[in-house]
């Protein structure tokens, strides 16, 4: 994972989780279907989080099959799925859609282990199905979906590995000789040594951003004595309107009056961004080092996009010409009346035959002009950090 996409990643995790102490590599994320990437993350909400990714580590190396990793990734879905659901609604959807694929690939298949297995029963269970299969695996789903039932991950994790223990048979290669017992995961060892994460976000600078809007701001590459510039290195945590200062010097300065701003604050900057600061601004920079490497990189963007379209411009204007004809047609249609077999109107003699032979009295032309259909063009640009590789067609 390199750094863009794992700064990707972490401001997923974040999101969802809304815990922005969070200092993972979320490269566990990568594989999972987006409901099992909203449900573990969400899990990073729990005040023993530390223990989470320790734990997932654990399950790995006691297993190189993953059984246990996987199994226990599905419980975390049904732990974090009520909690979850009532700030974020779309997340049922997922969770369909989730269910109905696993439904889909598993239902009269093979299954290739007991996380097929797992997937399959939980997934007939969610359509109100009868799973076809043994009792052990059912009693083993019925666990699991007690996920649903615990508050923290600490009781989560020991609950978790006393089922492993009684429900699994462990081989011997996965034994330590000198305990004659599999390896237990130490939380409270991992407890003592993990010390809280330094925020992400509260980079050098002292800014919080996100990875949509500061995924270019690399600065190394610059003169070091510019750097003095903007360094915050005497600036203390409780000079928050020294930085809000700064912040208006970076993103430009505010359009806002002081007490306009503060009613807006008070108003919007509430729970857990309660000590956020609001900046509207139309991009007036001033004369820092963020600034001016922000009208560098703009600049020379704006050049990039530009050369590519120059260079394509043939079939963007033929893009153009054969939308414009499409639209034209569309409203051409849309007015125009046409004749229609009706039961009264102007009579149709080649259609007389119709009534007496087939019954159908439909023998008259009728003109139906139709009204105006209200056409709408809905034009969605994804200008998020994940379309940079592609940022000249986009802005194309």
């Amino acid at each position: 994972m390199d750094n863009r996409q794992e700064l990707i990643s972490k401001n997923y995790l974040w999101t969802i989780s809304e815990n922005y102490d969070i200092n993972v590599n979320p490269i566990f994320l990568d594989k999972l279907p987006p409901y099992l990437k909203m449900t573990t993350s969400y899990a990073f909400n729990d005040k023993d989080n530390d223990l989470l990714v320790p734990y997932l580590d654990y399950l790995k190396e006691i297993d190189r099959h993953e059984t246990f990793y996987n199994l226990f990734i599905e419980g975390v879905s049904f732990f974090s799925y009520e909690k979850l659901s009532t700030s974020r609604p779309v997340l049922e959807s997922y969770r369909h859609e989730y269910y109905k694929a696993n439904f889909s690939k598993f239902n009269n298949k093979k299954k290739n282990d007991i996380v097929d297995e797992i997937k399959y029963t939980l997934s007939a269970r969610y359509f109100n199905e009868v799973p076809k299969t043994t009792d052990s695996v059912k009693d083993l789903a019925d666990k699991i979906k007690k996920f649903e039932s615990f508050n923290n991950l600490e009781n989560l994790i020991e609950y978790f590995e006393t089922l492993i223990g009684s429900q699994f048979h462990f081989n011997e290669s996965l034994i330590t000789k000198e305990n004659k017992e599999r390896k237990k995961f130490d939380k409270d060892g991992i407890k003592e040594k993990q010390s809280k994460s330094e925020n992400l976000l509260e980079d050098e600078y002292g800014l919080i951003g996100s990875a949509e809007f500061t995924s270019d701001l690399d600065l190394d590459g610059l003169e070091r004595d510019e750097k003095t510039k903007l360094s915050l290195d005497d600036i203390q945590d409780d000079e928050k309107e020294d930085k809000y200062i700064l912040a208006e010097n970076v993103f430009g300065k505010s359009l806002l009056t002081s007490k306009t701003k503060l009613v807006l604050e008070k108003e919007i900057c509430t729970g857990l961004h309660s000590n956020s600061k609001l900046i509207i601004s139309k991009g007036d920079y001033s004369d820092n080092l963020e600034a001016l490497y922000r009208k560098r990189r703009l600049e020379e963007v704006t050049l990039e996009n530009k050369d590519y379209f120059d260079f394509f411009k043939n079939k963007f204007t033929r893009d153009q010409y054969n939308i414009e004809r499409n639209l034209k047609l569309s409203l051409i249609r849309n007015t125009e009346s046409r004749n229609k077999h009706a039961k009264n109107g102007n009579i149709n003699p080649s259609n007389i035959y119709r009534a007496t032979i087939l019954n159908d009295p439909r023998i008259f032309i009728k003109d139906q002009s139709y009204p105006d259909t209200n056409i709408s063009i809905d034009i969605l640009i994804d200008n998020s950090a994940s379309q940079l590789d592609r940022k000249e067609k986009i802005a194309s």
